[in-house]
């Protein structure tokens, strides 16, 4: 909660001490551990905390695996934190039986050969529901050039195929001059050959198996 990452609750205060140092209180869940390194602390709003990295780690065990890459995805997009620390971290700090490591190690893993990062949390879930589906990795927050002139930055795209992915945000997307917007650079990427294929939140909840099927039929006839 003290980062402002997704998962974070106020519901529940715990905290962590070196073993034989444990504080007491009623209103606290106290954790002691012999593996308790200060350098794996920072100071956050005057208040000792665990490190963005560790925090990921530990989010592992008590969030949904999504929330997780949400919450990694804000903190590299903040630059709280960067994939070469959390893998650093990761390594270290792994071994058999801690509880949040299989997640995080899954996440990265799944997130080795993609390019960018997602800008928001449904940006997130847009990207696990392509791979979860099967497809290649997206390239993320892609600007798309004609020419060297710049034509449009899409929230994922296949460039080999010219296949551009919007993720419509509600929010975004309410208006006339969001619309007007929208649709005068819709109509850029399809003079330059692109193809424009747009998800909703439904599409998203319903497993993206509609834009599965879309974006193979375009990369089919790309090919």
């Amino acid at each position: 909660m003290l980062w402002r990452l997704p998962g974070g609750t106020r519901e529940l205060l715990e905290i962590t001490c070196p073993r034989w140092q444990r504080a007491r209180d009623d209103e606290l869940v106290v954790h002691e551990s012999l593996r308790f390194n200060p350098n794996d602390t920072v100071i956050r709003d005057s208040i000792p905390v665990t490190s963005v990295e560790v925090t990921l780690l530990d989010l592992g065990a008590v969030v949904p695996e999504l929330i997780v890459e949400q919450a990694l995805d804000a903190a590299l997009n903040r630059r709280l934190t960067t994939m070469p620390a959390v893998q650093a971290t990761l390594e270290r700090l792994a071994r058999r039986g801690r509880d949040g490591c299989g997640t995080l190690r899954t996440i990265l893993e799944q997130r080795a050969p993609i390019v960018g990062i997602a800008e928001s949390p449904a940006e997130t879930s847009l990207l696990r529901v392509l791979l979860h589906n099967g497809l290649p990795a997206p390239v993320l927050q892609y600007e798309v050039l004609e020419g060297g002139v710049f034509v449009a930055r899409v929230d994922a795209a296949y460039p080999q195929w010219r296949i551009a992915i919007e993720y419509e945000s509600y929010e975004r997307h309410t208006g006339r001059q969001a619309l007007d917007r929208d649709t005068e650079r819709e109509r850029r990427l399809l003079r330059a050959g692109w193809c424009v294929v747009r998800v909703t939140a439904k599409h998203v909840r319903d497993g993206g198996l509609e834009v599965a099927a879309t974006i193979r039929d375009q990369i089919h006839r790309a090919s």
